[in-house]
C-alpha cells in the first residue's frame, strides 16, 4: 500500500480489503465526465489498475504521474486504470482538468471506496491504496 502520513495517523486495512487472489469489491461511482461507473463495468474486457489516491501527497502524485506518463503502454497491453479522488465530483473534475490525468477519474466524496479499499488511516483519513487485477477483477496486486 502507497503510504502517507497524515498527523501521525498510519494506514491500516480493514478486514474486507481485498489482497491477493480476492475479487476486487465493487463500486459505482460518479466520473468526472458524469457518468456512474461501476469497477464491475470493466470484469470480463481488461485488467485494471484501480488507485486509491488518498491525500494526493507526494508518492501519490509521483505514482500518478509515471501512469499518465505510461499510460499508452498501460492501455496497449489491454488494461485500464481507473482513479479515485476522495472528495466530491465537482473537486474531482477539477484536479483532472489541472493534472491533466489522461485516464477515468471517479469522485468518492462520501469515502466508500476508501473505506470498501482499506484506504483510510486509523483516525479516518484518506490513504492512498492501489490494486492491480485481471479481466476477472481478481486481484494479483495490492498496495
Amino acid at each position: 500500500m502507497l503510504q502517507a502520513e497524515v498527523a501521525g495517523a498510519k494506514p491500516t486495512l480493514t478486514h474486507n480489503s481485498p489482497t491477493r487472489g480476492h475479487v476486487l469489491f465493487d463500486c459505482s461511482l460518479p466520473s468526472t465526465q458524469g457518468q456512474q461507473i461501476s469497477f464491475y463495468d470493466y470484469r470480463g474486457r481488461c485488467n485494471l489498475i484501480v488507485v486509491l489516491a488518498g491525500n494526493m501527497e507526494p508518492e501519490p502524485k509521483q505514482f500518478l504521474a509515471m501512469l499518465s506518463q505510461h499510460y499508452p503502454e498501460i492501455q496497449a497491453q489491454n488494461a485500464e486504470v481507473l482513479l479515485v479522488l476522495p472528495c466530491p465530483r465537482a473537486q474531482a473534475k477539477r484536479i483532472h482538468e489541472q493534472e491533466s490525468f489522461p485516464f477515468v477519474v471517479l469522485a468518492d466524496g462520501n469515502l466508500r471506496a476508501q473505506e470498501m479499499g482499506g484506504g483510510l488511516d486509523s483516525i479516518d483519513n484518506p490513504s492512498a491504496a492501489v490494486y492491480v487485477t485481471d479481466c476477472f477483477l481478481e486481484v494479483f496486486a495490492a498496495w
